[in-house]
């Protein structure tokens, strides 16, 4: 009735939100206010950018938790905990930028290297027929690669010891998929900083079937050092297994959970304190901001709605799911179309590319 009553003309990106995101946010929230107060958690740190939305509707819905938004990438975390995880490294640098019409000097730049000598063209596409020389390259290379992200470390160490002042068990929030953001935060927090902190992951989504490494967090699965909402190997098992990130269906999800704001893209070391480095430009700003709209309009309503009735707060992840799966029945109708001018950085190599 909302949205089809003709008093008012909402936009498809709008529409997208209140249909598919609302449901989806409200549930999360509440689950990430579950996980916390099971975990005894001390703060909540919801990562950039895909935390952004969420700690909007979370400090509404709990105001008298302790969160902070958290600048954190992929990127960032696979050069900070190169030492520590050298074939994440490498998968993420090389391995997964293979055959997407990507220069290797697109890969140069992205580890932050090209003023080195190389001894093959940087001119030349990623492939699998030069892969394995870029590789050997920046393994022969490895100590002074570490060396190059030195400052980088230290910054990023300033930063993370005001956010964690005081802190001895947090919980992160995250959209999906992997959940190598808190693996890796972790890791570097206490093996290489030695802070002594306890982390528990909190993701909306694992990695699906249907993806390369689908295997890549069982362990941190099954100890519950990651906590998932609607779907991983174990939970929700028919939408772990319909979750097909080659038909776009990460990129659309996470576009119910992304800022409009420039990427985060590494800390820089000033001196004895930090700055926060970021793209040039927040892409797809108006359909998020249209997005949030409608998800924080449809969580305002269902609350109103359903003030009397507690339970109905009580949404599964199968349920809050359910929208989204069905939406991309028909992605090539209907959502494809909405979002033909969004671009996005499927490969985090920073080249924006529209859906095809």
């Amino acid at each position: 009735r909302r949205l089809y009553c003709g008093d008012v003309s909402y936009s498809p990106a709008y529409e997208y939100g209140y249909k598919y995101g609302g449901l989806l946010l409200l549930g999360f929230c509440g689950f990430i206010h579950k996980i916390s107060k099971e975990k005894k958690a001390d703060k909540l740190l919801f990562f950039s950018r895909d935390g952004y939305i969420v700690k909007r509707i979370y400090d509404k819905l709990y105001p008298e938790a302790n969160t902070e938004y958290v600048y954190w990438s992929r990127n960032a975390a696979a050069k900070l905990g190169a030492d520590l995880f050298r074939d994440n490294f490498l998968r993420r640098f090389v391995s997964q930028k293979i055959n997407h019409g990507i220069s290797v000097y697109d890969v140069m730049r992205s580890i932050g290297i090209t003023d080195w000598t190389f001894p093959f063209s940087l001119n030349e596409e990623l492939t699998m027929k030069n892969c394995t020389v870029v590789e050997q390259f920046l393994i022969q290379n490895w100590g002074k690669l570490m060396e190059n992200y030195k400052d980088m470390d230290t910054a990023a160490q300033y930063y993370f010891q005001e956010v964690l002042n005081g802190c001895k068990n947090v919980i992160t929030v995250d959209c999906g998929w992997a959940g190598s953001g808190n693996i890796l935060l972790e890791q570097i927090v206490n093996r290489k900083w030695n802070m002594d902190c306890k982390f528990t992951g909190v993701l909306a989504g694992s990695n699906s079937y249907n993806q390369h490494d689908t295997d890549f967090s069982e362990t941190f699965l099954l100890d519950g050092r990651l906590q998932v909402y609607c779907f991983s190997s174990g939970l929700n098992r028919d939408k772990f297994m319909a979750h097909m990130p080659s038909a776009n269906h990460n990129i659309y999800f996470e576009l119910l959970f992304s800022a409009p704001e420039p990427s985060f893209q590494e800390f820089r070391r000033c001196g004895d304190t930090y700055e926060l480095v970021f793209d040039s430009t927040a892409e797809n700003e108006l359909y998020i901001r249209e997005i949030q709209k409608g998800e924080v309009d449809f969580i305002s309503e269902y609350i109103r709605t359903f003030n009397k009735y507690p339970y109905m707060r009580n949404i599964s992840g199968s349920d809050a799911y359910t929208p989204f799966m069905d939406a991309m029945k028909h992605s090539k109708k209907y959502i494809d179309k909405v979002f033909a001018e969004c671009v996005f950085d499927e490969t985090t190599n920073g080249k924006k590319v529209r859906i095809k």
